[in-house]
């Protein structure tokens, strides 16, 4: 009953789970968490016209992006700011869901991202 509950409340949540909310995806082996990112990642990606191309001159590209740290799904509220201008960043933001308000100062989250 407590996983069901949990389960429910999840589901309807703001927020999505992400791979650390679970913590026995860590016991699998290296090779089928790959698969299991590539078969979460993989159709959303694959869906940008850039990156279908890239795939195609390199039909690897996105089983290793998607089984490294190079995609991670995060979600974040309204309000949260992702970048600010002139400010180096380690990623590239691909928006699932919500909306984003760019000002020229900052990317500002104006409904649930992911």
């Amino acid at each position: 009953l407590k996983i069901q509950k949990q389960i429910v409340q999840r589901i309807f949540a703001d927020t999505r789970l992400s791979h650390q909310d679970v913590p026995v995806l860590a016991l699998l082996s290296t090779k089928l968490r790959a698969n299991l990112w590539y078969e979460i990642y993989a159709p959303r990606l694959m869906s940008e016209p850039v990156l279908m191309m890239c795939d195609g001159v390199d039909d690897l590209l996105l089983g290793d992006m998607c089984s490294s740290d190079t995609v991670m799904m995060q979600s974040v509220g309204p309000g949260h700011i992702i970048f600010n201008p002139n400010t180096n960043l380690d990623r590239a933001f691909y928006i699932v869901g919500g909306k984003v308000h760019y000002t020229g100062a900052m990317a500002l989250v104006s409904a649930t991202v992911g």
